[in-house]
């Protein structure tokens, strides 16, 4: 009776003791391979191998994780957010590839999601040229090349830097490279993150998994998700944008909260696109192209006004950006900008002639509209358009509410604008 007694208030003791995990984490049919699972201070909680064709449920502390999941030579990382009392489902969807490396037949235990690149040399070699230091290293690596194997917390100057696994402080060199998480600086022509960037990249091209920071140069790409800042020529989000892109094309998966500002920006899903009818008082015959968000979103133009006799301004290509408001109900309201050049009968002779015959017109465009259904709607609105004539054949508008030339150049016009929308 003892015994029994005993083995009963043990059993009540290991259960006391153990936490109670109140987020659950599902890992779904499609996924299969090595799994490892790191909380937010990178240290492992659960590692398991997953067969293929059956769900796995697990149980955790609410908070951030990252998990690597290795198939054979390649490995997929996926970053995810546990909230409380709450069951998140994982499929092969979310994961995104960081590395294709290989296996140590040797090693049957490969904690590392990336190539494990040992230290041929057994200690640190410092030589300010070629240096090669171990994970146990705390001074600055300044050489031609430098190579830190393990996580480093400290600077990295030369002309390639490369850590293998996390790297908090700065490197600075014309190539750099970080196989795991980013946390500061990286400044040189060619920057490489393969996990997350919780920091700077500044260089001709930057790549990182998920961006939590900046990215400033000519080609910036986030290979997960967003949730800081983009500013480049190209930008491109893999996944969700959460942040704001400001370039000359723009590219994301989805937008949740993010903005894309530029050029050209693509949404693939969930995304922007439309054409349009519009009749102005300049062209009554303007067809255009929008895409983008409902946000902000850019739009291309060409116009045609039959009622002009000369071939002079009668067609017209052009540019533009809007923004759709919603007001209330199916109401709208729409504010946009139109840039229009009139195409006349000199454009296509010599550069001197073509200046000479520029003629365009600035337009601020205040639509209010109305969906008809969920992709087709109508709007109309009044217009404020700058006018600008540098040619012979002068730009008259078909009708106006009201028109005041200021010199011999240019005119002020405030006209009115309907037009016909069908997005898809």
């Amino acid at each position: 009776m003892k015994k029994f007694t005993f083995f009963i208030l043990l059993i009540l003791i290991v259960c006391m003791s153990l936490p109670a995990s109140t987020a659950g984490l599902i890992l779904g049919e499609d996924l299969s391979g090595r799994i490892t699972i790191r909380d937010s201070l990178d240290i492992i909680v659960v590692e398991l191998n997953k067969i293929g064709g059956n769900t796995l449920t697990l149980g955790f502390d609410p908070g951030s994780y990252s998990l690597t999941l290795q198939q054979g030579n390649d490995f997929y990382r996926a970053d995810i957010t546990l909230n409380d009392d709450a069951v998140l489902t994982l499929t092969m969807g979310n994961f995104f590839l960081i590395a294709a490396s290989y296996r140590d037949p040797d090693d049957e235990d490969v904690e590392s999601e990336f190539r494990r690149w040992r230290n041929p040399f057994g200690n640190s070699l410092y030589t300010f040229f070629f240096n090669i230091v171990d994970e146990d290293f705390r001074f600055p690596l300044i050489g031609f090349f430098n190579l830190s194997v393990g996580n480093f917390s400290n600077v990295q100057a030369g002309f390639v830097n490369w850590n293998t696994r996390n790297l908090t402080g700065i490197q600075a060199a014309y190539i750099n490279t970080v196989g795991g998480d980013l946390s500061g600086l990286q400044a040189g022509f060619i920057n490489t993150t393969a996990g997350n960037t919780n920091g700077f990249q500044a260089g001709f091209v930057n790549t990182t998994g998920s961006l939590n920071g900046f990215q400033a140069g000519f080609v910036n790409t986030a290979l997960g998700s967003a949730r800081g800042f983009q500013a480049g020529f190209i930008n491109s989000t893999i996944r969700s944008l959460s942040g704001v892109q400001l370039g000359f094309i723009n590219y994301a998966d989805s937008v949740d909260g993010g903005l894309p500002i530029g050029f050209l920006s693509i949404v693939r899903e969930g995304g922007y696109r439309a054409f349009e009818y519009t009749f102005s008082e300049f062209f009554p015959v303007t067809l255009g192209f929008k895409i983008g968000i409902e946000r902000f979103y850019t739009s291309f133009y060409v116009g045609f006004n039959p009622f002009v006799e000369s071939t002079a301004n009668r067609a017209a290509y052009g540019w533009g950006f809007g923004s759709m408001l919603p007001i209330v109900g199916s109401f709208f309201f729409n504010p946009e900008y139109v840039w229009l050049n009139a195409i006349s009968e000199y454009n296509y002779s010599w550069l001197d002639s073509w200046i000479e015959s520029f003629n365009s017109i600035h337009s601020l465009v205040f639509n209010f509209g109305y969906n008809i259904t969920g992709n087709f709607s109508v709007h109309a609105g009044p217009s404020l358009t700058w006018v600008s004539y540098l040619g012979d054949a002068k730009l008259d508008p078909l009708f106006t509410i009201l028109y005041h030339e200021i010199n011999d150049e240019s005119a002020i016009a405030l006209g009115l604008r309907a037009g016909l929308r069908l997005s898809f």
